[in-house]
């Protein structure tokens, strides 16, 4: 039995090294990261539950020519206390025709505990992590790497820990290497002494700088802040374990009631069914702070920043994510622009339809005006607007289209699109020109 004396002796012994620690921990945070600077790989997840032929097609065509695709394979929650399974149809074809070294991801939602190696809850998560990584060696992937999303408290980091390592013994089984077990981590973390031991554990991290965080009513929500990703990103490259950056290129739609209570948010899909009367809002993440971002981080960043992963990959049938050539212009820290040009189609007997493409890389909103002019040889005779324009005979030979939306409604146009403004028929063929007065983005 251990005497009283050698347990309290232990006991100083042990608080004096957590002192040490802990000095040790806050006094790195004084310290400033050694640098590095130039082009860093860019990765992207496939975050998709569903691989619809969109999807399928946008893992092939690839414009950004990434570095790594990350696709998410399963998900695990939680329903009173036991945990619950929803695997993805991953088309690994798809997968092998983009030609990019691929990622798998374990989604798993918010679990306190208890985290030991013979819990029920390690054994499941143990037991998904392993049958991920088979079902893309089964389909001839050979996975570069196992992602781990944990909606982990931050208090309960040590126990993460835990399942990191239960993780790679199970990877370890499977091939020579084992595939590498990486997590993705908060912000929030990088205050903790945990964190430390956790990164120690993994075999690799991805710093998350964005979040769906619930907005408040009269309070303009955020995806991503760039003066709080430069700060978090310096914090992490004090740690001394290398890490990439995960950036949003996703949009929701945020919903109140008419006396400000939050009614939910949505991002792809059909819209829930809110009130008439609801306010909406939608929140987006900002290509221009973005693209200054990558700019920032090329030219100087912490040695240990590695490289940066999208969240998502934008697919065709998107509305509220980017589309490809905007992420283009973003990874290359280049601030996307939209360009909308007016055209005019004639048939050659006096109609004319008016239309808005746009031509540049981001989207085109705001207010607009198309002033549509004709020669003096030819006579109105009807006109129409379409897409919640109006139209205004403002001239003997000058009509102009308005954007005049219902209230809360925005335009948005977005690259390569084309709307139809509207159209005219005159009373014989003539030559018609369109342009846009006012363009406000």
């Amino acid at each position: 039995m251990m005497t009283t004396r050698r347990k309290i002796l232990l006991g100083a012994i042990g608080a004096l090294g957590g002192a040490i620690a802990m000095y040790c921990f806050m006094a790195t945070r004084e310290k400033r990261a050694a640098r590095t600077a130039g082009p860093m790989p860019q990765a992207v997840y496939v975050w998709q539950r569903a691989w619809t032929p969109a999807v399928r097609q946008a893992v092939r065509d690839d414009g950004c020519a990434f570095s790594e695709i990350i696709a998410l394979g399963a998900e695990v929650r939680f329903h009173q206390h036991r945990p619950v399974v929803t695997n993805v149809a991953i088309d690994f074809d798809a997968l092998r025709a983009s030609g990019r070294p691929v990622g798998l991801a374990l989604r798993i939602g918010a679990y306190s505990g208890p985290f030991h190696a013979d819990a029920d809850a390690t054994k499941f998560i143990v037991q998904q992590a392993g049958q991920l990584v088979r079902r893309g060696q089964a389909a001839g992937i050979e996975p570069v790497e196992l992602q781990v999303d944990f909606d982990c408290p931050t208090s309960k980091l040590s126990g993460y820990r835990e399942w990191v390592r239960a993780i790679q013994r199970e990877l370890a089984g499977l091939g020579t290497p084992a595939v590498p077990v990486t997590i993705t981590a908060l912000p929030t973390w990088l205050d903790t002494p945990a964190m430390a031991d956790l990164i120690v554990a993994a075999d690799g991290y991805v710093l998350q700088v964005h979040s769906f965080e619930r907005p408040r009513a009269g309070k303009k929500p955020t995806l991503c802040d760039p003066g709080q990703a430069r700060r978090a990103v310096e914090r992490a490259g004090l740690l001394g374990k290398p890490f990439r950056v995960a950036l949003p290129t996703y949009g929701y739609v945020v919903a109140f009631s008419s006396e400000g209570r939050f009614l939910g948010l949505h991002a792809e899909g059909p819209s829930p069914n809110w009130p008439a009367t609801a306010n909406r809002q939608t929140v987006s993440a900002d290509p221009a702070e973005l693209a200054e971002l990558v700019s920032h981080w090329t030219k100087d960043r912490p040695a240990m920043m590695t490289g940066l992963i999208w969240y998502r990959l934008p697919v065709a049938t998107d509305c509220l994510n980017w589309p490809m050539v905007t992420l283009a212009e973003v990874i290359a820290g280049r601030t996307p622009r939209a360009k909308l040009r007016a055209r005019v189609r004639c048939d050659g007997t006096g109609l004319a339809d008016i239309e808005l493409h746009n031509i540049g890389q981001a989207d085109a909103s705001g207010a607009k005006t198309v002033r549509v002019h004709w020669s003096h040889k030819a006579k109105l005779l009807a006109a129409d607007a379409l897409n919640n324009f109006t139209h205004h005979h403002t001239g003997e030979n000058e009509v102009q289209f308005r954007f005049s939306p219902p209230a809360g409604q925005a335009m948005q146009i977005r690259p390569g699109q084309t709307v139809p403004v509207g159209w005219l028929r005159l009373d014989k063929h003539a030559e018609v020109t369109a342009h846009v007065l006012q363009t406000k983005d």
